[in-house]
């Protein structure tokens, strides 16, 4: 591979091309997108959850057991079932 692209094929002019760490800030850039698209999907489900009245933290803040999150879930869809 040239040395003037990025392993996933993104043209490298210059310096000004690459961070301090010597990556590719196109790379980097399209990295940190995805990962905020992610955060916010992870979000919405965290609240749709909430919503539905699946709590995943203790009125002390503390996470709640997955053990507990399940059972919660169930009775969620138990209710709404026909």
């Amino acid at each position: 591979m040239p040395a003037s692209r990025c392993p996933q094929g993104h043209d490298i002019r210059a310096a000004t091309d690459r961070d301090g760490q010597g990556y590719c800030l196109r790379c980097r850039a399209e990295r940190a997108r995805q990962r905020r698209v992610s955060n916010s999907m992870k979000l919405t489900l965290i609240r749709a959850f909430e919503d539905a009245g699946v709590r995943f933290e203790d009125d002390d803040g503390s996470p709640v057991a997955p053990a507990e999150v399940v059972r919660q879930l169930a009775a969620v869809y138990e209710a709404d079932a026909p």
